[in-house]
């Protein structure tokens, strides 16, 4: 017996009698600081004279990771050079607990495995409301439960360049975004604001009237006149013999919007225009490695304190080298048509002073790197719309300029916070972004036109880069990421359908006025998308939208869905599809995993 065991150890590669294989050293250091404003220590490897990573957990979530290379003349050893120091962004009232780990590594550098909590982890950090300005500190101020659960009910997507945070308390919000160094939010962290689905639309009956803006009053007024003798504020509404207007018992409106404002489902927003309570879960959360999946049914309106009977988002959101990747699911099964109206599909809401200055692309070479056009301050009394060429137009007063590449980038004056939203799918019409200074936070909306009605089904997406257009993400500026969307995307990338209007097929191209050059790469079922031929200049009539908050006039819904997109080469830039939306392809099929 004793032989034969000692066959099976030799086998196994264990000597009798000979020493154990010597283990590898555990990280050592501190966490000196865990403060609102710093964290900050020291960690090393004795088995690697060299600096080693450290990772900074928050509330049990993965917050920021770093190289522990800082010169700290005060340690005992030879090599001084182990020093840390991460300034975390504000962090909202409760108490939340620091731990840093050293990551271990071998005599070569390289990770071993053993991991080590360094000494004084954790730590709690609480600063109550402390870095919040304007409408983040409303929210921190009134709503203090999102930030004492924050971690606990947000799915948190992680790498080095990007962090970005899916909240499932609040129907799936996206309300943290953060670029490389992880030490600023991009998004305003609030319950109307942050990143989120928001339709739109009233029930087309009756005239036009006065309603009380202030207070919820049913009554329907012919003129401004008769409203104002008896409200110190008045706004005209849409439809207001339909049934989104508030009967101000059963249904009350929210806010300041009064009776007639239109229906208004977001992801946010609670039972009873509230926040709080278990109303605007999610129903269903999947958790995948990259992704997240949620559901959330029957959604709140912002402007009433009802739900949305019928309505279902469904969003996957998912993490790549340089991007988030959202795409959106909405359908309505309900009982009402809805009016044509501009949709925030999502609504983006960059960060404080991040509505500074504005980058994109509308000269006549799109897809070939060409000097962008910038805006620097733009007139706090009007928004911008950015309008998508080609697309199918609902008429602004204020068209400010056409995109010829579908992409706009948002920054604050320093030029270090910048958001960059990309979109191609066909229901979208154009970007809308907020004057400066305006509110003091950004807006930075991809836009659809579209109505709701029984059997509605669309998916759309959208992109959001923690960056500028010109800043390098992973190796690559976030303009070339955005130009392997658009090669992916094909001719629907410039608002075109194929050549010969039939299904895209190898060899076809993309239809006349299009820039993209060369043979399809792929085959596809159907054109990519319907477009207008007028280009620009073209101008449909249609059916007022008299919402005065959006002023615009609609040329109708979209039925239907347009077929995939065709991958074409963009002229001077031949690539192949994105590897990544193929991974994502697999996501999106299986949706497994945890579930909450």
């Amino acid at each position: 017996m004793i032989a034969r065991s000692a066959l099976a150890m030799a086998a196994l590669g264990v000597v009798l009698g000979a020493a154990p294989p010597a283990r590898s050293a555990a990280p050592e250091g501190y966490l000196d600081s865990a403060r609102p404003n710093q964290i900050g220590g020291w960690a090393r490897d004795p088995d690697h004279p060299g600096p080693i990573p450290v990772h900074i957990y928050i509330d049990g979530e993965l917050a920021h990771d770093m190289l522990a290379d800082g010169n700290r003349p005060d340690l005992p050893f030879a090599d001084k050079d182990h020093g840390y120091d991460w300034t975390p962004p504000p962090l909202g009232p409760g108490r939340h607990e620091v731990i840093v780990y050293g990551i271990g590594v071998d005599a070569n550098g390289a990770i071993d495995g053993e991991n080590m909590g360094l000494t004084n982890s954790p730590s709690v950090i609480s600063d109550g409301c402390n870095g919040f300005v304007l409408a983040d500190l409303a929210w921190c101020s009134g709503v203090p439960a999102y930030f004492e659960s924050r971690a606990a009910d947000t799915s948190y997507l992680y790498n080095s360049n990007i962090r970005v945070g899916v909240d499932g308390s609040f129907g799936g919000t996206i309300f943290e975004l953060y670029g490389a160094g992880h030490d600023r939010n991009l998004l305003t962290q609030h319950g109307g604001g942050a990143v989120q689905l928001s339709i739109w639309g009233y029930e087309p009956l009756g005239p036009d009237a006065w309603f009380a803006e202030g207070s919820c009053d049913p009554t329907a007024y012919a003129t401004e006149e008769a409203c104002r003798a008896e409200h110190a504020s008045c706004r005209l509404w849409c439809c207001s013999e339909g049934v989104h207007v508030a009967d101000c018992g059963a249904v009350r409106s929210c806010v300041d919007w009064g009776a007639g404002a239109p229906w208004n489902p977001i992801q946010a927003q609670g039972a009873d225009c509230g926040w709080g309570g278990a109303s605007n879960d999610v129903d269903e959360r999947v958790e995948e490695p990259g992704s997240v999946f949620t559901r959330k049914t029957n959604p709140y309106h912002f402007t009433k304190s009802t739900a949305m009977e019928g309505v279902v988002f469904e969003q996957t959101t998912a993490l790549f080298d340089a991007y988030v990747q959202i795409d959106y699911r909405v359908t309505y099964a309900g009982p009402y048509s809805f009016g044509p109206h501009p949709q925030e599909i999502p609504a983006v809401f960059p960060g404080v002073g991040m509505n500074h200055t504005y980058h994109f692309y509308e000269g006549d070479a799109p897809w070939s790197g060409a000097e962008p056009t910038t805006v620097v301050e733009p007139p706090s009394d009007a928004g911008l719309m950015f309008r998508l060429r080609d697309r199918e137009p609902y008429p602004h007063s204020n068209v400010d300029h056409w995109l010829s590449e579908s992409w706009v980038s948002a920054c604050d004056e320093s030029g270090a916070s910048c958001l960059t939203v990309a979109v191609f799918s066909p229901q979208y019409r154009e970007i809308a972004a907020s004057g400066y200074p305006g509110s003091g936070y950004g807006y930075l909306t991809p836009l659809g036109g579209f109505a709701l009605e029984p059997g509605f089904d669309e998916s759309f997406t959208a992109y959001l880069f923690p960056a500028r257009h010109d800043q390098v993400i992973a190796g690559r500026t976030v303009r070339d990421w955005i130009y392997d969307l658009a090669v992916t995307y094909g001719c629907l990338a410039h608002g075109h359908p194929c050549d010969d209007g039939d299904p895209c097929t190898e060899g076809d191209r993309c239809g006349a006025g299009a820039v993209c050059a060369g043979a399809l790469t792929l085959a596809c079922g159907g054109d990519a998308g319907a477009a207008d031929a007028g280009g620009p200049d073209a101008v449909r009539d249609g059916e007022a939208d008299r919402d005065p908050s959006f002023d615009v006039e609609d040329a109708g819904p979209r039925r239907g869905r347009s077929g995939g997109g065709c991958s074409c080469r963009v002229e001077g830039r031949a690539r192949a599809p994105a590897a990544g939306l193929l991974a994502l392809a697999c996501v999106l099929g299986r949706r497994r995993g945890r579930r909450r």
